[in-house]
């Protein structure tokens, strides 16, 4: 007598396309695990041989005056304080140098503004200065002079738009201003105000710009402009606005108060379409 074939209930497809997706995906998770160590594997072999082999490392010594170390657009810069950032790297593997921290490191230093940092394989760093550029002169305090008229002796130092103060390192331009009204111990925020002052200052008088060696910013409400005539060096004072304005009612009288001025006289034009004599020199009272 044939066996009654066993009867199938509605539940039996459904558990075995569970069963299916259930297998299905502890295939895909195993495969996906697999991968994940071989990967995992294959890197820590790489970074193993990038580490072992010479070719990949940062040179412990200074080769044909590179060391290793591809440096440009440094003028200012000592192309020694740059090598030095990268001391600590030597016989390293490049791979393993921070990158990001070297560069924090050269903007560290005097004159850099900022600098790019990059892998050249196998075994070399391209480094990119980008440097300061001066905008004026300042003066500020060296030491006692031990002269009564002028206690402190003073001594020459740049400063650039962001008001951040540089050394005297090499040539600089005759062209650059001197600017007054800032100082070595005020908030780089301050200094960055002062010099744009005089940066806005002096776009608005460019007609006349070598004319004028001088900006005083003491009072950013009384800008005061030291301008070089044929004769003398005389003070105008500009106030706060209408800059050009003002300096023109100066050029337009010049010819016929030219005999009544003297050197580093002070003249206020911030009375409309007047010039007032307000200062002379210690010696001119005499």
């Amino acid at each position: 007598m044939a066996r009654r074939k066993a009867k199938e209930t509605p539940e039996d497809p459904q558990r075995s396309a569970a069963l299916r997706r259930a297998l299905t995906a502890a295939g895909w998770s195993i495969t996906a695990v697999c991968a994940l160590a071989a990967a995992a594997f294959f890197l820590l072999e790489w970074n193993r041989f990038l580490a072992r082999d010479p070719r990949f490392r940062l040179p412990e010594e200074d080769r044909a005056g590179t060391g290793g170390v591809f440096v440009e657009g440094v003028r200012h810069v000592p192309r020694a304080a740059v090598l030095r950032v990268f001391e600590a790297d030597r016989g390293r593997g490049i791979h393993e140098i921070d990158l990001e921290k070297r560069r924090e490191e050269l903007r560290r230093i005097d004159w850099v503004r900022d600098a790019a940092v990059r892998r050249v394989w196998p075994g070399t760093l391209f480094v990119r200065i980008t440097e300061r550029e001066p905008v004026a002169l300042i003066q500020v305090p060296a030491g006692i002079s031990g002269s009564f008229g002028e206690p402190l002796r003073m001594r020459p130092m740049l400063i650039d738009e962001d008001g951040v103060l540089l050394p005297m390192n090499g040539a600089v331009s005759g062209s650059l201003p001197l600017l007054l009204g800032v100082r070595r111990e005020q908030e780089v925020e301050h200094r960055r105000r002062l010099v744009r002052l005089m940066l806005r200052v002096l776009e608005e008088l460019a007609p006349a710009r070598p004319n004028i060696p001088e900006v005083d910013v003491t009072d950013p409400e009384n800008v005061r402009v030291a301008y070089q005539t044929k004769d003398h060096l005389v003070v105008l004072i500009l106030g706060n606005e209408k800059y050009l304005e003002r300096l023109n009612v100066f050029l337009s009288h010049l010819e016929g108060i030219q005999d009544r001025l003297s050197h580093r006289a002070v003249l206020d034009l911030t009375t409309e379409g007047r010039i007032t004599l307000v200062g002379v020199p210690p010696e001119e009272q005499r």
